[in-house]
């Protein structure tokens, strides 16, 4: 089970940020560049491919705007 207040999502314009709302059990963000896991209250820009682990097997996929091609 993963808590309400885990992670938050958000558009600023066109861009999805995600930030990890200092969760206890931590934030990992994957992407074509590799792997990252968020510090407590850390944001970063999330692109579409990309998967965010917020762990016990909970796993948000990013998926583009249907017709926008990915970057």
């Amino acid at each position: 089970v993963v808590s309400s207040t885990h992670l938050e999502l958000r558009l600023e314009g066109t861009r999805l940020v995600a930030t990890d709302l200092r969760s206890t059990n931590g934030t990992t963000v994957r992407t074509a560049a590799g792997v990252r896991r968020l510090r407590a209250g850390e944001s970063l820009v999330v692109a579409p491919g990309s998967s965010i682990d917020l762990g016990d097997d909970t796993i948000i996929e990013i998926l583009p705007v249907p017709g926008t091609p990915i970057e």
